[in-house]
């Protein structure tokens, strides 16, 4: 709790009453961080995004972690249908405590001040935790690392990672998904798409022009990399600069 409390007190100057409100606020939306079967639920999503943006990473991860998964959810009293599919447990501090420990003070409050407007889609801290395993696959694959490997490396990736690039990646995976012909129920749930909805804004979004160039939709299952989205770098909402 110290993790999410200490960031609004010092924004509030010690000011323990708007402090105790805000904190209260605070957990009335992310409330389902501390209920084991919620959060679960979340990893499992965000392992959803990864199998349909990049199948390839969602596999090398559960070959390598099958056990650790295995006695991840044998601590936390909490199994899957399938124990063997990769629930990415080594983001697990990343929604917990909504990436406290990953950024710089200046960096966690203007992060969360981004999530907290619930732009450009529902659970966007999905995708931006997507676009930091995103940005480490090679890293990753090139190195063979085993699931121990893994969970170390996220963890040291602790006070390194730029913000305005993984925003700007996030926002490039959700341009792409929202410019899918053909996005899977699933994942149209964890973005808050209803399915008529999706199909009026992925028109618009295919004749969309971002100011770097013409932004067009890789109309095949999307295996993104960091270049795919390397336009949506100069064409960040307002709110990114908040």
């Amino acid at each position: 709790m110290s993790d999410l409390l200490t960031p609004l007190m010092l924004v509030m100057d010690g000011d323990e009453v708007d402090a105790f409100w805000t904190f209260n606020g605070l957990m009335e939306r992310i409330t389902h961080n501390f209920d084991m079967e919620k959060l679960m639920k979340e990893l499992k999503d965000l392992s959803t995004v990864m199998k349909y943006l990049d199948p390839a990473l969602k596999a090398y991860i559960g070959k390598t972690s099958s056990i650790s998964v295995r006695w991840f959810h044998l601590k936390h009293k909490c199994l899957f249908a399938d124990s063997n599919d990769p629930r990415l447990y080594f983001c697990f501090r990343w929604l917990l405590v909504q990436f406290k420990r990953e950024f710089s003070f200046d960096d966690v409050m203007r992060l969360w001040e981004i999530l907290w407007t619930g732009k450009p889609c529902k659970n966007f801290h999905l995708l931006f935790a997507y676009a930091i395993l995103e940005t480490e696959k090679n890293t990753l694959i090139e190195n063979r690392f085993s699931s121990t490997e893994i969970l170390r490396h996220i963890n040291d990736l602790a006070m390194t990672i730029d913000l305005d690039k993984t925003l700007c990646l996030a926002e490039g995976i959700h341009q792409q998904l929202m410019g899918a012909d053909e996005l899977p129920t699933s994942i149209q749930k964890i973005i808050g798409l209803a399915p008529d909805v999706a199909d009026g804004v992925r028109a618009s979004l295919s004749s969309m022009d971002l100011k770097s160039g013409q932004y067009t939709p890789d109309r095949r299952t999307p295996s993104p990399s960091p270049n795919r989205y390397a336009s949506s770098e100069t064409s960040s909402p307002d709110i990114y600069s908040v």
